[in-house]
């Protein structure tokens, strides 16, 4: 079940007990990823020891005011032992879903 509140989200509920979120709608990042996206990694990031095909999920813009390039970067969470990247929106692709469908 869910409905469109006053402040751009949408309410998504997962049955008694099992709670409520509220998911902004439309905020759109580098490369025309959006928070949730589940992406695959086209490099090898040593540092992090994200290798090529590592599945993340996008979990917002870029945190890193220090990079010339933050506009064309996502922030990529890569999970555990290898975490958060500021990735470059040329450096992933759109992870295979259901039906072999990617956005």
């Amino acid at each position: 079940h869910f409905g469109s509140s006053h402040f751009g989200s949408s309410h998504f509920s997962f049955g008694a007990g099992n709670g409520l979120v509220n998911m902004p709608q439309g905020i759109s990042l580098a490369g025309g990823w959006t928070k949730g996206d589940k992406v695959v990694s086209l490099i090898d990031f040593a540092k992090q020891s994200v290798v090529k095909g590592d599945v993340g999920t996008v979990i917002g813009p870029c945190a890193r005011d220090d990079l010339a390039d933050k506009a064309d970067r996502v922030r990529v969470d890569f999970g555990a032992g290898k975490g958060l990247v500021n990735i470059l929106k040329t450096q992933i692709q759109g992870a295979s879903l259901a039906g072999g469908w990617t956005k």
